[in-house]
């Protein structure tokens, strides 16, 4: 969170800020850590799970105020089959 914060100190409240988090969670952790970065005003965040390991990440993108984006690492059809409307473009 320290460099999260520093990036929205730099730029401030006018500019959006995108968090990949290049597949690097479990549902669990990513929800948590979703939750935490919050108050910094994240547009979206991006790739919190591999959906191949963890195709149902939908229950993440109900947990969080923050938009999920998925599908820049999977197959069309891992894409197709996991979509929501509640996802972010990638």
């Amino acid at each position: 969170m320290q460099r999260l914060a520093a990036v929205r100190k730099a730029v401030g409240d006018d500019v959006e800020i995108y968090v990949d988090a290049n597949n690097g969670f479990y549902a669990k952790q990513a929800i948590g850590f979703a939750r935490r970065m919050a108050e910094y005003d994240v547009r979206w965040f991006e790739e919190p799970v591999l959906l191949t390991t963890s195709p149902d990440w939908q229950p993440i993108a109900r947990a969080i105020d923050i938009p999920v984006a998925t599908g820049s690492t999977s197959t069309p059809s891992t894409v197709s089959k996991n979509s929501s409307p509640r996802a972010a473009p990638t």
